[in-house]
């Protein structure tokens, strides 16, 4: 299971989770699911190991930097050949939440009014128009003025946390914000090959399944 950089850092909330997580669980289906053995990881590896898995000759012997925003945080860690550089992992508290707050914020000055910070996400995802009092309002324009304030933050704190990373052979993008984020990456390093994952919002659950198919083959 993936957690925040931030969190995973902590050894003792990595212990405490693999214990909850072990033994028998109900799925969705109302069917009962034994857990032996719960592995704790940094989210952005399972991006890593998604991206790994269609790539290998690209991170074969390769230092690769994942960068994953996400909803309340932008995470990133340094991988080569599957195993974690802890000394560069770090997260800032920044993400999509901060995007779809500042679109709440300007609506509110506009026009008046306090919306569900929700109701304007999936405005924004589904490219729907809002009702302010009846009236239509079209969030895009507030999205697009949004990603840009916050994402020019993120891009200039990445620069700061990270540096130059003159290092790393190759940066991958994923997470729910890594498209919406990825143009705000390249200016972060403009020097290096970026890319993104197929889908990038379902990476990390991608490579989670594909370590724990893994794992099950191994283990039998």
């Amino acid at each position: 299971m993936g957690i925040a950089v931030n969190q995973y850092q902590r050894q003792k909330i990595r212990k405490q989770l693999a214990e909850i997580w072990k033994g028998e669980h109900l799925s969705s289906e109302g069917k009962k699911i034994k857990v032996t053995k719960a592995n704790v990881v940094p989210e952005p590896l399972g991006a890593y190991t998604d991206y790994k898995e269609n790539n290998i000759e690209d991170t074969h012997q390769r230092k690769v930097l994942i960068i994953d925003p996400g909803y309340r945080t932008t995470d990133w860690i340094e991988v080569c050949d599957s195993k974690i550089v802890e000394r560069h992992a770090d997260a800032i508290d920044q993400g999509m939440f901060d995007v779809y707050s500042e679109v709440c914020r300007s609506i509110a000055n506009d026009h008046d009014a306090k919306l569900d910070i929700v109701a304007v996400e999936q405005s924004i995802l589904l490219h729907r128009e809002i009702r302010v009092r009846g009236n239509p309002v079209d969030t895009q324009i507030y999205y697009e003025a949004a990603l840009k304030t916050i994402g020019r933050t993120i891009e200039s704190r990445l620069r700061t946390e990270i540096g130059a990373a003159d290092h790393i052979d190759l940066i991958v993008v994923a997470g729910g914000g890594g498209s919406a984020m990825l143009k705000f990456i390249k200016k972060s390093f403009p020097k290096h090959q970026i890319v993104i994952c197929e889908n990038p919002q379902e990476a990390n659950a991608r490579g989670y399944y594909i370590s724990a198919k893994n794992f099950t083959a191994m283990t039998g």
